[in-house]
């Protein structure tokens, strides 16, 4: 499985993320997609999808809403590509991500979504996170 990024996590792109996901500065998602749609070569098109990473019910509602979900959103509308809101991810008590080892990462995510619509079975299929750093939740 490919994983495409726009940027590293350093620097102005580190700091962008950070205010988007814990500094509630959810403008930063559709200034985060234009970068995007600038910057990488390969982005989803007309007739692809593109499926946001959820959070837990409990995490959205401390966060008050899903990072993802707005960069899916605001990268669509730029790209022509179509979102579908395609996994769920139950509360079940895991840790942050953040903090975690690699190892404890990739033990942290296994059986932590659960795909709730069919998607079909021609063009390709996006999955979008803030944050790719082991690809354990995209991996789970």
């Amino acid at each position: 499985m490919p994983v495409y990024s726009a940027f590293l996590h350093t620097g102005l792109a580190r700091d962008m993320v950070v205010r988007l996901k814990f500094g509630g500065e959810k403008w930063i998602a559709g200034v985060a997609a234009s970068l995007m749609a600038e910057h990488c070569e390969e982005l989803p098109g007309s007739g692809d999808l593109v499926v946001p990473l959820p959070l837990s019910r409990s995490r959205r509602a401390e966060r008050g809403f899903n990072q993802s979900l707005l960069l899916a959103r605001a990268l669509c509308r730029r790209t022509g590509s179509r979102m579908v809101r395609a996994l769920s991810r139950p509360a079940d008590g895991r840790p942050h991500q953040v903090g975690l080892s690699a190892s404890g990462r990739r033990a942290n995510m296994p059986g932590a979504y659960r795909l709730e619509r069919a998607l079909p079975g021609q063009g390709r299929i996006w999955l979008l996170d803030d944050v790719a750093t082991t690809c354990s939740s995209m991996h789970a």
